[in-house]
């Protein structure tokens, strides 16, 4: 029997992850500011989206800002209380990720942030692997601090360019833990990444630009994408 496939969806708002929810997602990343690859979400909307997802498992991304994943001590400061609070809140998992100078997983970050978990949240590395000199070597590292999973694109820029690098990892994980490609997975390339990496959990943004006619975006920017239902289902049965 084929092993269960499981999608997760970034979601960076309430609406996000109704839609996320109502598409059959499994689990649901919450996080803030995907403009720049995501941060902390508010307290408010961590509140919000665990009462919208119901019984759909929610994890938070501890980031306190964009630009790279190498932290000063106050930075580490703050993600330890966030998860702090992330995890009394009652979430399901936190996903989190710090770079020392070598570019390798600060045991020592991650070591606090693990603690201020106490064992009751999953733990997933998020995509600061993909910045890692050796991302394969770095799984063993992840393992030994005991984390569940980690979300990778194989160190390039979409996980269909990194299938070979992540089907390393995944080997090189064997049963100690999850690798979950993500960076560009789409329905219309779902299968193929799993064929190429062996994989059965995928993260996906499951966007599209939304509808902002008769809005001025002028002074403010981006166009505004949001999670779409009909993606979500169509990656959850082009996966299988």
């Amino acid at each position: 029997m084929a092993e269960e496939r499981v999608i997760e969806i970034c979601c960076a708002g309430a609406d996000d992850v109704a839609a996320a929810v109502e598409g059959g997602a499994a689990r649901i990343e919450l996080c803030s500011v995907l403009s720049a690859e995501g941060v902390t979400p508010s307290p408010g909307l961590i509140d919000v989206a665990r009462n919208i997802a119901g019984n759909v498992a929610i994890t938070i991304l501890v980031r306190p800002r964009e630009g790279n994943f190498c932290y000063t001590a106050r930075e580490v400061d703050v993600m330890v209380e966030d998860v702090r609070t992330i995890v009394a809140a009652g979430a399901q998992g936190v996903t989190i990720g710090a770079l020392d100078e070598t570019g390798m997983p600060d045991r020592k970050t991650l070591e606090r942030l693990i603690k201020a978990a106490d064992g009751k949240a999953e733990l997933t590395f998020h995509r600061a692997i993909d910045m890692c000199p050796d991302p394969v070597a770095a799984i063993d590292i992840l393992s030994d601090l005991g984390f569940d999973r980690v979300l990778t694109s194989g160190g390039a820029p979409t996980a269909i360019e990194g299938a070979p690098t992540i089907r390393r990892m995944m080997e090189r994980a064997a049963d100690r833990l999850v690798i979950m490609p993500g960076g560009g997975v789409r329905p219309d390339n779902i299968a193929k990444i799993h064929s190429l990496t062996g994989a059965t959990q995928f993260h996906s943004s499951a966007r599209h630009k939304a509808d902002t006619s008769g809005q001025d975006n002028k002074i403010f920017g981006a166009t505004l994408a949001t999670v779409d239902s009909d993606i979500v289902r169509q990656l959850i049965k082009n996966s299988i």
